[in-house]
């Protein structure tokens, strides 16, 4: 019988107990389409990754093992080299250059690109913003799309961004786009967003949440974007079980492959029918293709470049 490894490192227990329970709902579903068995190690710290890696490995009973979690990437790579005939997947992280590893990343564009076009439906002001955790090529491709979201809406929409690393400067940069004018600010800046909300609410504005984050304050935000690992995990499953293992590649999934959407069952009282109908024509566009020729225009676009953006 086929068996997976699943292996998550510390980082799993950094991002909370919700990221466990996304891989084992996408473990679970496996199973239930494949018939995969599966077992599952987390380590509790960085110093433990390499060895349970290693531990699994050596047992030989496992067709692949999986990783996930943000420790996971140089782990999962001095293993696949050591043991070249093992199938690995890695989950949010890349080795791509690797024969018997293949790696997945979340695409976060179509999600944000679709928030942006909601924030400016929703406006009554002609500025939007976003904040984000830090400067890297991850939180640009979320700037970029939600930018692109809203000047699709709107040409002439002024789209702020900042970056914050603390709650307390969140809510200095959340207050301060609000002053700019800002009518919605998307969160995504981690345990920081608890500042955004805060300025939200300070300055009688809304801020779009992200996972469980419209219950912190559900007067000031309007819905929650959530992420989906289980297509992420289902389709590692299938990989590594298959006959022939398809790896040495990045493989990306967003909006249209399920691994993001927008928890519109819990929205905000003013988010009504006929803006959840909105909303989900919206979506279906995207899925559909309509805007593909403006998130390809983000694939050009420098990891240090939010072009149509104005920091603050």
């Amino acid at each position: 019988m086929t068996k997976i490894a699943a292996v998550m490192g510390p980082g799993a227990l950094v991002f909370g107990d919700y990221y466990n329970q996304m891989i084992l709902r996408g473990l679970v579903s496996a199973y239930g389409q494949f018939g995969v068995s599966f077992d599952v190690v987390v380590s509790p710290t960085s110093d433990r990754v390499q060895q349970d890696v290693e531990g699994c490995c050596r047992l030989g009973q496992y067709t692949g093992i999986l990783t996930a979690g943000n420790a996971m990437q140089g782990p999962t790579a001095a293993c696949a080299k050591q043991f070249p005939k093992q199938r690995f997947a890695l989950i949010d992280g890349s080795v791509d250059s690797m024969r018997n590893v293949i790696s997945y990343a979340s695409d976060p564009r179509e999600i944000s690109f679709l928030c942006g076009q909601i924030a400016m439906n929703l406006n009554n002001s002609d500025a939007t913003g976003c904040v984000l955790w830090s400067d890297n090529w991850v939180a640009r491709e979320w700037i970029n799309g939600y930018v692109a979201g809203a000047k699709s809406v709107r040409p002439e929409a002024k789209v702020y961004f900042s970056f914050a690393g603390n709650q307390d400067d969140a809510q200095t940069k959340a207050t301060l786009q609000f002053t700019q004018g800002v009518g919605i600010i998307m969160c995504h800046a981690g345990s920081a967003d608890l500042g955004i909300i805060r300025a939200a609410k300070e300055n009688k504005r809304y801020a779009l949440g992200f996972l469980d984050e419209r219950k912190i304050d559900p007067e000031y935000v309007l819905f929650d974007v959530v992420r989906n690992l289980e297509p992420i995990i289902v389709d590692a499953v299938k990989r590594m079980s298959a006959p022939k293992f398809d790896a040495g590649k990045l493989i990306r999934m967003g909006l249209k492959e399920g691994s993001f959407g927008l928890d519109l069952a819990n929205a905000h009282e003013t988010i009504g029918r006929a803006e959840k109908r909105m909303i989900a024509t919206l979506q279906r566009k995207i899925e559909r293709g309509e805007f593909d020729s403006a998130l390809r225009k983000l694939d050009s676009l420098g990891s240090g470049t939010s072009p149509g953006g104005i920091q603050v």
